[in-house]
Parts: structure tokens; C-alpha cells; sequence
């Protein structure tokens, strides 16, 4: 059994904040997020070999911490939060895309980290 593809199209925002949830430009920011959500755009119509998807509002949101570990080293980290909600549409229920998102989720997490610590070897940062 073929499943068609899904295409999207998401307009996305990516800003600096400040403390107070601002959008900052000249200082140093507290957090940062990056927001997107699923938009119809004229002369853009689904592909008729494709489904497409909806990315209902979902953001990433990063900020610094300074971590004390137990050597008593103080190491800068970033906390990641996802908010994720999206509907593939198509035949496949809600609740069973919903579970799968949770390892998709849970998998891309351990590749960043792949990615940071290769990075960090490598004196990127």
C-alpha cells in the first residue's frame, strides 16, 4: 500500500526576545524562537499527486542557561523546547500520528545533540 507524499506550506518567523517576550535587535537576547503555521498562498494550489498537510501553530524556543555541574564547573547550556502540532491529513487516525510524532520528536532531539557535540569537537563553538 503507497501512501501519497504531503507538501506543505508554512510561514515561518524567527526572532530574538527579550525577558518580558519582546523582540529584540540591539541587545543581548534572553531566548530565542523560530514559529511557523500552515497558509494558503494564491497560485499555490495542492499538487494533485500530493496531500497537503496542515502545520497548525507550533514553535521551537531556545534559551542559554549556565549549568553548575557537579565538578563545580560552571558549563553554558540551552534549553529546547517544541511545541508541535500538526495534521498530516489523509486516512491515517489522529491519535496514531500523534504517538508517532512523540518518537519523531524524541529521535531529531538526539541528532541534534549528535550534531552539537560533533560541532564542538570540531571548535565550530
Amino acid at each position: 500500500m503507497s501512501r501519497p507524499p504531503r507538501d506543505f506550506i508554512i510561514l515561518r518567523r524567527t526572532a530574538a526576545l527579550s525577558r518580558d517576550g519582546l523582540v529584540v535587535e540591539d541587545e543581548t537576547p534572553y531566548a530565542y524562537i523560530s514559529s511557523g503555521k500552515s497558509v494558503q498562498v494564491p497560485g499555490y494550489p495542492p499538487c494533485p499527486k500530493m496531500v497537503r498537510g496542515d502545520n497548525k501553530v507550533g514553535c521551537w524556543f531556545m534559551k542559554h542557561l549556565n549549568k553548575k555541574s557537579s565538578s563545580g564547573s560552571v558549563e553554558r547550556c540551552t534549553t529546547f523546547q517544541w511545541l508541535m502540532c500538526c495534521d498530516l491529513k489523509g486516512k491515517i487516525p489522529q491519535f496514531v500520528l500523534d504517538t508517532a510524532f512523540a518518537t519523531v520528536m524524541l529521535d531529531y532531539i538526539v541528532h541534534v545533540r549528535k550534531f552539537v557535540a560533533e560541532s564542538k569537537a570540531k571548535g565550530l563553538f
